[in-house]
């Protein structure tokens, strides 16, 4: 015997349970128990689908450009900033927004840098662990600087901005994330413009109320680059990822980054892509899949957007194949907002883009599904169509108490001036019947409609199945097939390529 399966007879064997079906199970399926005893075969009741064009809502204030904009994961409201385009005021300003239904209501807009800005590198983000906080990172006269506020119904309070150093944060990827595993962290990166080098740098900051304290800056690479992303792995406690372009060569890196205290330790840097250097990469971890990311950039010659999706188990990255987004091939990408994960359900999300069409602008989206290392992408929308674009629009963020739901902030000139409108669009997430909880087992043989048959349930061990690799945690996904992606609902450990030991693993 080489093996435990070697045991077991043929067919189930360990723990079982008799049930009604209350419609056709397949053979070797996974199966949910209902309150009635019955038991459903697991499966999705909808996909990942295209998304529609959302209510329009002007910002309210001046003539503006640069806009940025996040979503409050805890109270639902939202922040957009940017640097004011009317004389000779260019403050940085933000505002609230209030959403009810499909309508978005934003207050009067407050100054929180009466400095003029410069130019289009700042970003927004909440904390996901403390209500109504957020830092804002943006750059102003030489150097880039931190500052923290608070949102307090329409209203928004700030404190005092903190210099980080000369330099000038290159690229429009998130250039700010929050630590989801701990309340009042954040990480930030830079490029340093203040030496011949052109470095890579990335510190932590902690805030208190509208505080902030920054640690000591780390260097990540002794190279010229040209756009940075960065995302924290929520699964692992003090893990993060930056993504880059390297500025003389010709690929795209990523490199893995763990976190003590203030300090930064980065791991050997990976080829992401080495067939397109492209521009603005940025990358987003899935929330409720350890380690699962999704990463896109657009191309050199400003024609396309390439994306694919990837692992990170300690120090090991695995890539798919990059591809093409859909109906990004434009005659002009403009500019590109960063991909992003649904924080509330696993494996979709959605992309923004803008660009052009032949000769007019416009700003789409699509949604995304990840299997894997597997990126799928469902049909472009228009979100908005301009006459021009202006700088470092789009940008998107995702409502975290309204799964799907999503808010994106897009300039365009209008004669003279500029303005800045939000659109509120959803993308339909696929749902499933299972749950952790309802989740009884496996059907040893195919059941018909309301007839009884076996089913497997914890501590047994499903034979029969093929293509295991044991000793490998197995799962159910939405779909009901059973994989060694990580998902909410643990199926159990491979004994062979045949059998299946339910929650033996834990």
């Amino acid at each position: 015997m080489s093996n435990l399966s070697d045991l077991l007879p043929a067919g189930a064997s360990g723990k079982t349970i008799e049930a009604v079906a209350t419609a056709t199970i397949a053979s070797k399926a996974p199966v949910i128990l209902n309150s009635a005893g019955t038991v459903t075969q697991v499966a999705e009741s909808s996909t990942t689908e295209d998304i529609p064009e959302g209510a329009k809502a002007e910002i309210l204030g001046t003539e503006n450009k640069y806009a940025a904009i996040a979503y409050d994961p805890v109270s639902g409201k939202a922040v957009c900033i940017w640097r004011n385009n009317e004389g000779a005021d260019e403050y940085g300003r933000l505002s609230v927004g209030t959403v009810s239904g499909t309508t978005i209501t934003w207050n009067t807009s407050v100054v929180f840098d009466s400095t003029n800005l410069a130019n289009a590198y700042h970003t927004v983000a909440f904390d996901p662990n403390t209500t109504n906080s957020f830092v804002i990172n943006y750059y102003r006269s030489g150097s880039q600087w931190d500052i923290a506020g608070t949102v307090s119904g329409t209203s928004a309070t700030v404190g005092t901005a903190v210099r980080v150093r000369t330099a000038t944060a290159q690229g429009l990827a998130p250039l700010l994330a929050w630590n989801p595993n701990q309340a009042g962290e954040y990480a930030a990166i830079y490029k340093d413009d203040g030496s011949s080098s052109n470095n890579i740098y990335a510190y932590i900051g902690t805030v208190t109320g509208n505080s902030i304290s920054q640690g000591a800056t780390n260097l990540l690479a002794a190279v010229a680059h040209d756009g940075c992303g960065i995302a924290w792995n929520k699964g692992v406690n003090d893990e993060l990822a930056i993504i880059y372009r390297t500025h003389t060569g010709t690929t795209v890196n990523i490199c893995r980054g763990t976190v003590s205290g203030t300090t930064i330790t980065y791991g050997t840097p990976s080829v992401v892509d080495s067939s397109n250097n492209g521009f603005m990469p940025n990358i987003s971890f899935d929330d409720n899949v350890t380690g699962s990311f999704v990463w896109q950039y657009f191309s050199s010659t400003h024609t396309e957007s390439r994306s694919g999706a990837g692992t990170l188990s300690g120090d090991t990255w695995t890539f798919g194949t990059t591809q093409v987004t859909p109906d990004s091939d434009s005659s002009n990408l403009v500019y590109l907002s960063p991909i992003q994960f649904v924080q509330t359900t696993a494996g979709v999300g959605a992309g923004c883009w803008y660009g052009t069409n032949g000769s007019t602008y416009g700003a789409r989206a699509a949604a995304f599904s990840v299997s894997g290392t597997t990126l799928t992408w469902g049909t472009s929308s228009v979100i908005d169509t301009g006459d021009s674009p202006v700088a470092a629009s789009p940008r998107m963020s995702f409502n975290p108490q309204d799964a799907g739901s999503f808010i994106t902030c897009n300039g365009e000139t209008s004669g003279a001036g500029y303005d800045t409108n939000t659109y509120l669009s959803r993308i339909a997430i696929s749902s499933s019947n299972v749950t952790a909880a309802n989740f009884v087992g496996i059907a040893d043989a195919g059941i018909a409609t309301s007839a009884t048959g076996t089913v497997v349930v914890q501590g047994g061990t499903v034979t029969g199945l093929s293509s295991l690799t044991a000793g490998s945690k197995y799962y159910v996904q939405n779909d009901g097939t059973i994989t060694t992606v990580s998902s909410s609902v643990n199926a159990g450990l491979a004994l062979s390529t045949t059998s299946l030991l339910l929650n033996g693993d834990s």
